[in-house]
């Protein structure tokens, strides 16, 4: 039943990720590329901002055909999620749990994080977006995977060196995806090292030099020229820079965030399994979570995560917000859906630990409660926004990517090869696919960006898009 729901539940979304289509800052980075991949390093570091490992992702993907690799890259972004909850959730298993259930399990934490993700587009079909804001998910995940087996292989003779040289790598590129990250990344590891030396393990001193690391790093990140350069292009408000306003501001929008993600019932539908199955694959699962301690800490876990991701953004930005709530919350999500699972876990072992009657139930009627469980956990997975939206979008989708190719064959035709074009905006907009497009102002930075890439001299739209007909987007071109 799992299985089932969770492809059901998924399919709908790696679906779509071939007809996705470039957009926007795209074109910007594949043109900085194109400029010299290593200027490209050294320019954006100090005009633009300190997100090293992004900048090296997108000037390397940059110097391809954008709209031939899009669909690839995308696909491959969906796999490399998929993937990288099946090493974290093995890590965790170990050799409780066989290799299909594995995967059983990571396709099913896939579908309930896809389900009610922020932004999908800005998550997975959209290449800025996906390498600033997913990507360090993936590796944040692998990353955990290896300092969980660090810890755990600390007592049988050390961990294989090839571990540990993968943990350093990994947290050498963390702190360079984006500075909302460095503050999980700082705690996850200052943690470890107290939980090591707490339980005198050989790995403390490892992981203690990993904290360096990531403390360099993330001020290497932080100290980059370029982020004052971009800093000062955004309009003086009051708001900004203000400590007062962004401490409050991030309490208030942390509020919000619980609220509006609380009742998101797959997120428990998946701390009833953990608290069901958790116990018979991992053996220590119901000592970790009996206590009321362990409901505590995991509450705390999921307010602070998500106060310290948002925290910056506030900071930065004020309560103008210029880059919204889609993108930016992904890493907030990320870290309230784990907490939640485990602060659920908790809940429901505590309350299985006081009603003796309810353990009895469970004990004999185990097949019934495992089917009943699995049921509704599948249904609400196969139900979620994510993969509503995605099988809607399924419908427009060959349109929308025919339309964009259209478009892309009059700027790539030789014939307006460095002229001033002229070219209507996208009629048709499927949610998930759909990010940004050319404006009126043939100055606007999308614009020449695309104009760039393309090799024409400007490039603009007519002030309104031309309406849809007939199901198909109409693509029209002018030559000024």
């Amino acid at each position: 039943m799992l299985l089932v729901g969770a492809a059901v539940s998924l399919l709908p979304v790696f679906a779509l990720s071939m007809f996705a289509f470039p957009s926007a800052d795209d074109y910007c980075y594949a043109v900085a590329a194109r400029n010299g991949f290593w200027h490209a390093q050294v320019s954006t570091y100090l005009g633009q901002g300190g997100r090293y490992t992004s900048t090296f992702l997108y000037t390397a993907l940059g110097l391809g055909d954008l709209s031939k690799i899009y669909p690839w890259f995308c696909l491959t972004t969906l796999l490399s999620t998929l993937v990288s909850f099946r090493i974290f959730i093995g890590s965790l298993f170990k050799e409780h749990m066989p290799n299909f259930q594995l995967w059983v399990a990571a396709g099913v934490a896939m579908s309930v994080f896809v389900g009610k993700i922020p932004s999908q587009v800005e998550a997975f079909f959209w290449m800025a977006g996906t390498i600033n804001y997913l990507w360090p998910i993936i590796a944040f995940l692998i990353w955990m995977a290896l300092l969980i087996r660090i810890a755990r292989d600390a007592d049988s003779g050390g961990a294989k060196s090839a571990i540990r040289i993968i943990a350093t790598i990994l947290t050498i590129l963390l702190p360079g995806f984006n500075e909302i990250f460095c503050p999980i990344i700082l705690l996850t590891l200052a943690f470890s090292a107290t939980a090591c030396r707490w339980n005198r393990h050989e790995a403390g001193r490892f992981v203690l030099a990993l904290l360096g690391i990531a403390i360099l790093l993330c001020a290497v990140m932080a100290m980059a020229p370029g982020n004052a350069v971009r800093s000062a292009a955004f309009p003086f408000h009051p708001t900004r820079h203000n400590l007062g306003f962004s401490l409050l501001e991030s309490a208030r929008k942390s509020w919000r965030f619980f609220v509006g993600h609380w009742s998101y019932l797959s997120l428990w539908a998946a701390a009833v399994s953990a608290w069901l199955w958790g116990p018979r694959s991992i053996p220590k699962t119901k000592t970790v979570f009996k206590s009321t301690a362990s409901i505590v800490l995991w509450t705390c876990v999921a307010a602070a995560g998500v106060y310290a991701t948002l925290l910056p953004l506030y900071w930065e930005y004020g309560s103008t917000n210029y880059s919204g709530e889609g993108r930016t919350y992904i890493i907030p999500y990320f870290i309230f859906c784990i907490a939640m699972v485990a602060t659920g876990t908790a809940i429901l072992t505590k309350i299985s630990e006081h009603l003796s009657g309810l353990s009895c139930w469970i004990r004999a009627n185990r097949r019934l409660m495992e089917l009943l469980v699995a049921g509704i956990f599948s249904v609400l997975i196969m139900n979620s926004p994510a993969t509503r939206t995605a099988a809607k979008a399924l419908k427009a989708a060959p349109a929308y990517l025919k339309a964009q190719r259209d478009r892309e064959a009059i700027l790539k035709s030789p014939e307006n090869k460095a002229n001033a074009v002229i070219l209507d905006t996208m009629a048709l907009r499927p949610l998930p696919l759909y990010w940004g497009d050319i404006r009126p102002e043939a100055d606007h930075w999308i614009n020449r960006c695309m104009a760039s890439y393309y090799g024409l001299s400007s490039l603009c739209s007519p002030s309104e898009p031309q309406k849809l007909q007939e199901s198909s987007p109409r693509t029209n071109v002018k030559e000024r």
